[in-house]
């Protein structure tokens, strides 16, 4: 339960809080199940503070400082937290359904089991974040930050990652299906196993990316950049790799029937146990390659 003495003091106003925050530098308030629904707490000085398991729906959290805070299980649900700092914040089954999270800083925080879905978080900076098996299905995360960050089995279905950045991201076992990915960064990340079935990633980076048993069924790679990627296993069908570059990159007992390889670059591949049928040509980095029928043959 919250402390009343710190409850009372976040409710004179925040300027007389802040202050409070000032010269009391060594105390960690107590605002856990605390009903503050809809509240103004507009650059409050809330870091360390424990908000675990209380309701802030609807509340204006704008340059909040929640650095390091506790806000388990709390409910926030629509707030506005733009340009929040919420660095090392401890959001573990937080929800936060509909929150607007534009530019907030959320560098290391705890987002495991959080409910994100058809949230805002625009040029968010998410970097080594730990959103395992976070539901974002439906978010806005272009331009977002996600480098080193765990998404571990999250549900990002229909989520906009347009040009993000997610180098030596873990994505393994997560639903990116009919996700945009368009211009995003994704070299070295970890997506094995994933279901990026439908998933558009027109012209992302792709280098030396782990998609080993990934769903890429119906996926648009369209001029994607593969060199290196590990797609052993991978399921390509009627994926649409037309000016994808997949030089030397692993592609032993992929499915790429009815895939669209025309324009391919795939220089250094082998294409050995490869599933196929009716491709498109492939043309090499320099000059058009033979079909993929009388690569087979050699």
């Amino acid at each position: 339960m919250a402390n009343p003495e710190h409850l009372s003091l976040l409710r004179q106003s925040i300027n007389h809080w802040n202050r409070w925050r000032d010269d009391n530098p060594s105390v960690i308030p107590d605002l856990s199940q605390i009903n503050l629904i809809q509240n103004d707490l507009q650059d409050a000085n809330l870091s360390r503070a424990n908000l675990s398991d209380s309701i802030l729906a609807g509340a204006n959290l704008s340059r909040a400082n929640l650095e390091h805070a506790t806000l388990c299980q709390a409910d926030l649900s629509g707030a506005e937290l733009g340009a929040a700092n919420l660095s090392g914040a401890d959001l573990q089954g937080a929800n936060l359904l509909g929150c607007y999270l534009r530019e907030a800083d959320l560098t290391g925080a705890n987002l495991s089991q959080a409910v994100l879905n058809r949230s805002d978080l625009g040029q968010a900076n998410l970097t080594e974040a730990n959103l395992t098996q976070a539901n974002l299905s439906g978010a806005d995360l272009s331009t977002v930050t996600l480098t080193q960050a765990t998404l571990s089995g999250a549900d990002l279905n229909r989520a906009d990652l347009s040009r993000a950045n997610l180098r030596a991201t873990n994505l393994s076992g997560a639903n990116l299906s009919y996700a945009r990915l368009i211009g995003a960064k994704l070299s070295q990340a970890n997506l094995s196993g994933g279901n990026l079935a439908g998933i558009r990633l027109n012209r992302a980076d792709l280098g030396e990316v782990n998609l080993s048993g990934a769903d890429l069924s119906g996926a648009d790679l369209l001029g994607a950049k593969l060199q290196r990627a590990n797609l052993t296993r991978a399921n390509l069908n009627s994926a649409n790799l037309s000016g994808a570059n997949l030089q030397n990159a692993q592609v032993e007992g992929a499915n790429l029937q009815d895939a669209n390889l025309e324009g391919t670059m795939m220089e250094g591949v082998s294409l050995d146990q490869v599933v196929y049928a009716e491709a498109a040509p492939v043309a090499d980095s320099d000059e058009a390659s033979p079909d993929i029928e009388e690569i087979l043959a050699i």
